[in-house]
């Protein structure tokens, strides 16, 4: 397709399933029309970045030719792209993001609740050795339960 014939299209939504057809209308109007306003790594998902590394895949491109067509536009990296043709090549090619990544919650923020209202004078120290965890972990969770400390005791975040 030549570039005045992608500008005049609509939006290209891609569909689940997709066809190979679709991928490559949105590729082409990601690539020509959002690159030229500036916006395109805004408007990318993570969805659309694997899209786009399925339809390389489908081509026959190594993991080192996907990764320098992709980083010509967006920056993604070898071993990003090098993962995901893995992935593919073992047959799985489901493109969505699957919950349970990343390191699994110990904390019980209700738990930390309970102590900090009993007593809202506790130190970090005292509630990470209550709880077992770091001293690093302690204020990632009082922020997520609302609590600052002002003059050495916890309050509610405004």
């Amino acid at each position: 397709m030549h570039r005045k014939a992608i500008e005049k299209k609509q939006d290209v939504v891609m569909e689940k399933p997709f066809k190979m057809e679709q991928l490559l209308q949105f590729i082409e109007k990601v690539i020509f029309k959002e690159v030229k306003y500036g916006n395109a790594c805004r408007r990318m998902s993570k969805t659309n970045f694997r899209q786009i590394f399925f339809y390389e895949f489908k081509l026959g491109r190594c993991a080192a030719e996907t990764a320098l067509n992709v980083n010509q536009i967006w920056g993604v990296g070898e071993s990003t792209v090098r993962a995901w043709l893995q992935k593919f090549r073992s047959g799985d090619f489901d493109l969505e993001v699957k919950e349970g990544h990343g390191r699994p919650n110990e904390l019980d923020n209700d738990e930390l609740k309970a102590l900090v209202e009993a007593n809202t004078r506790r130190s970090v120290r005292e509630l990470a050795e209550w709880l077992g965890l770091s001293t690093e972990r302690i204020p990632i969770h009082l922020n997520r339960i609302g609590k600052t400390k002002e003059l050495g005791k916890w309050c509610r975040t405004n």
